[in-house]
């Protein structure tokens, strides 16, 4: 089963989004949000006893001055007093001081005992309070409509309006009538109801009506289904023991491989690679970057079959197209539907993007960043930043400021690696810049070693320029890197600036880059002679050389 890794998972929330209407939604929700809370907080109950329109606090639940300025959803006990509430006359009826006078004469009634019956708290009656009944409820607006509603024999909240506007929170009292009739009649709860429901209707638009009560697991079983059907178009060849792999690479983040190995599975018609061996053309595709070179040179050198070499370069670029369509690939420009103008995503935008300086965690997240280039690559080239064995904590970012700060424009190196061997993005990728001279900028991109000067910075003069000023941590970054770069360019060429001119011995990267490719665990050697050339070759150069 495929699985889909958080950033993809991400990606695919952020386009569903796009495909639901919410329209008139988030507004119901915040007008249902203060109704309840006009109806329902309380603004008293800043202490015992503080009285609000005749209604009387006797529990205190603010503790603090920002609590006492605020309505509370904290239950606030509240008494019913005799007056100030407006409903005097429509309470019910006050007992006289002669029934009062009889009433207690019976509860002192030795024959019967009225605690066990009423309770300790009931021994008689007073002409200071001669309410024939208690009323006690929460202080909010809604409870003590209710409570007065019944204690009076009201039908209607009309009576009750100034005292809800006096027990509701400033903001709320212009609301705070209809919100009461509102939850009295259940239309807050039928609203909120409805939103849900229609939240749920636009959910199940995201995953084609699928809904097993596990969005995300859905949303990833969508986007599974989708792209094996995509993919399955591609052509017969596409199975689904060739497929899954492929889906796993794009869901898990890995979207570079992902494209390489939908294009390394495309069938080449057989008259088409008899004629390459003939030629001694290799057929070893491994992934876009084989397939473009394959298909160029076959269109040079076999124009009698320029029909097939058209028909694989149009199923080539189908393919690209299409996974572009799904907005999974990472290195690749797509456009939302919603937006015209085109974005990228994850560390192909953060690399791609003028003063953009993140940090690439892994081999594929370079190969990623590096066969996202608009521009051809053949070239790498490595430099020192000319920094000294102290500056533990220069990046990139800090490179490009010390270039700005004397005027000399952007940081000019693609890549920085730091002191403590993190690998950095600098300059955007799909530009060249003046880490080399003119002639050798076309094809090349530049990675600097953060350091060059072996001693600390207040040292100056006695250290010297010297690879000696690397640490482990960056020499274990220089193979990594050189890793993706082969994996991203198979033929390409690494040079050091020092190689580029017979004067440039104390250029850095401070040692010889040839002769380390040609060590285990690379074993290349460099195509170009940048002196003897005068520039870096293109692709098809080195192709006709290698040949």
């Amino acid at each position: 089963m495929a699985t889909i890794s958080p950033e993809a998972l991400s990606e695919q929330l952020r386009l569903r989004e796009k495909s639901q209407n919410y329209d008139g939604i988030n507004k119901k929700i915040d007008q249902a949000k203060d109704e309840t809370n006009a109806a329902r907080n309380a603004t008293g109950g800043n202490a015992v006893g503080e009285l609000v329109a005749g209604v009387e606090s006797i529990i205190a639940v603010a503790n603090n001055a920002v609590e006492k300025a605020e309505s509370t959803v904290e239950t606030v006990i509240a008494k019913i007093k005799e007056d100030g509430h407006g409903l005097e006359d429509n309470l019910k009826p006050l007992l006289t001081d002669p029934e009062i006078v009889s009433i207690n004469v019976m509860l002192k009634n030795s024959a019967v005992t009225i605690s066990e019956i009423f309770g300790p708290t009931i021994a008689s009656f007073t002409a200071v309070s001669k309410m024939n009944h208690k009323v006690i409820t929460d202080m909010s607006p809604e409870a003590t409509t209710a409570a007065l509603k019944k204690a009076a024999n009201l039908t209607s909240n009309n009576k009750l309006q100034k005292l809800q506007k006096a027990l509701t929170a400033e903001k709320f009292k212009d609301i705070v009538e209809t919100a009461v009739n509102k939850i009295e009649t259940k239309e807050i709860q039928a609203d909120v109801a409805n939103v849900l429901t229609t939240v749920e209707s636009e959910l199940k638009k995201t995953t084609d009506g699928v809904n097993s009560g596990n969005l995300l697991k859905d949303i990833a079983e969508d986007v599974s289904r989708n792209l094996s059907t995509t993919i399955g178009s591609f052509g017969d060849e596409f199975t689904r023991a060739k497929s899954l792999p492929i889906i796993n690479n794009l869901l898990g983040g890995f979207n570079v491989l992902g494209l390489d190995n939908t294009i390394s599975t495309i069938k080449i018609d057989e008259g088409l690679l008899i004629k390459a061996r003939q030629l001694g053309i290799g057929t070893n595709i491994g992934g876009l970057f084989d397939m473009k070179g394959f298909i160029k040179t076959m269109d040079k050198l076999a124009p009698d079959l320029a029909s097939t070499v058209a028909a694989l370069k149009t199923k080539t670029d189908n393919a690209i197209t299409t996974l572009d369509k799904t907005k999974t690939s990472i290195a690749s420009v797509v456009t939302d539907t919603n937006n015209t103008s085109p974005h990228e995503t994850a560390d192909a935008t953060d690399t791609g993007k003028n003063e953009r300086f993140k940090t690439l965690s892994s081999v594929e997240e370079i190969v990623s960043v590096l066969k996202s280039s608009k521009r051809p690559l053949t070239t790498v080239v490595w430099h020192w930043s000319g920094h000294y064995t102290d500056d533990s904590n220069i990046g990139a970012q800090q490179i490009h400021n010390e270039y700005r700060a004397v005027g000399e424009g952007n940081i000019p190196f693609h890549f920085v690696i730091m002191k403590n061997g993190d690998i950095q993005s600098g300059f955007p990728i799909h530009n060249g810049s003046s880490h080399v001279a003119s002639e050798f900028n076309e094809f090349s991109f530049g990675v600097a070693f953060v350091g060059g000067y072996n001693g600390a910075r207040g040292d100056r003069p006695l250290v010297k320029l010297s690879s000696n000023s690397y640490t482990a941590a960056q020499w274990k970054s220089f193979y990594a890197f050189m890793k993706a770069f082969y994996i991203s360019i198979p033929g390409g060429d690494a040079f050091g600036q020092n190689d580029l001119d017979e004067n440039s011995a104390g250029e850095g990267p401070g040692f010889n880059v040839g002769n380390i490719i040609q060590l285990h665990p690379f074993n290349r050697i460099n195509t170009c002679d940048p002196i003897a050339d005068g520039s870096f070759l293109t692709r098809e150069e080195i192709i006709a050389r290698l040949i």
